[in-house]
């Protein structure tokens, strides 16, 4: 069986779903419109990114984190602000 994995860019039928889970699993409780983020060194970095890779399953995370460094996110919220500005 051919477990096909997805790279995930921004044209990635799943992109939407990928930022929105993000969004969610980096948003501070309360009302401020702060997020989580452990930067961009350390054992901790792409934590919350990697985790919703996982989540979503078939997605080759080490390929989709070069995508996303290659576009300026180099860590979770610089995906966020980088990669996906909108």
């Amino acid at each position: 069986m051919n477990k096909r994995m997805e790279i995930l860019t921004t044209a990635s039928p799943r992109w939407d779903e990928f930022v929105d889970a993000l969004v969610e699993a980096t948003r501070v409780p309360g009302p401020s419109q702060s997020l989580l983020c452990d930067g961009d060194r350390g054992e901790q970095r792409y934590r919350y990114a990697k985790a919703v890779m996982r989540k979503l399953g078939k997605i080759d995370i080490e390929k989709s984190i070069a995508f996303f460094q290659s576009h300026g996110g180099y860590c979770d919220c610089e995906i966020l602000f980088n990669v996906d500005p909108d």
